[in-house]
């Protein structure tokens, strides 16, 4: 009996914790669209306003440190086309987004210059979260006010968070299993002072 208690304690332990990593995975992937979120609404403000005030060098550099955060691991500003103006990787500077950005889709770049909204999406294994912010570009020659709608792309790189909330939910389950484990033995050795001495003993008494 108390095997099979321990066993099925332990399937259950183990059905929780897949259960709790996942809750906890939702958890970090919801933290991490709040995050970005709010972080492309500031960038969205200072990235138009170094465009109109013509202002390239601050822009580059504002381009440079939002790219240097380790979770960032792709940032571009591209124009109406989704040809790359700006990037923290200089590489990519002067391609298409379909080149350089094989990660980005320009239906959602079309999505936003209509909406003037940011659009958000997981890639296909979920440990990238994909932005894509509207941009006010500059307004062209002759132009009183500026039409042109670019988009910031950004890719931010959940690996580290997941990896983070899987190791706390290994060490949970292993602490939880280990005092698991120690209860049971526990009660097998109580189980066996309160039962299997008296039938012992009485087992004696019978063959006396």
């Amino acid at each position: 009996l108390p095997i099979f208690v321990t066993g099925a304690f332990t399937l259950l332990l183990f059905a929780s914790a897949f259960w709790r990593e996942w809750q906890e995975t939702n958890t970090t992937e919801e933290n991490a669209r709040e995050l970005v979120k709010h972080r492309m609404a500031d960038e969205q403000h200072r990235i138009e306003q170094l465009i109109r005030s013509e202002n390239e060098s601050l822009l580059i550099e504002e381009i440079a440190q939002f790219g240097s955060i380790p979770e960032v691991s792709l940032l571009a500003l591209v124009d109406e086309t989704g040809k790359v103006i700006l990037s923290a990787q200089s590489l990519l500077v002067g391609n298409s987004m379909q080149n350089a950005l094989p990660e980005f889709d320009m239906e959602h770049l079309k999505l936003i210059q209509n909406s003037r909204l940011l659009v958000m999406d997981f890639d296909s294994s979920r440990n990238s979260l994909l932005a894509y912010q509207p941009i006010t570009l500059a307004a062209s020659p002759g132009q009183i006010r500026p039409n042109s709608v670019g988009g910031l792309l950004l890719k931010y790189d959940l690996t580290p968070a997941k990896r983070i909330t899987r190791q706390k939910v290994v060490i949970t389950i292993f602490t939880e299993l280990g005092f698991t484990l120690v209860v049971m033995v526990a009660l097998i050795l109580m189980l066996r002072i309160w039962l299997s001495r008296p039938l012992e003993y009485l087992q004696d008494l019978v063959n006396k």
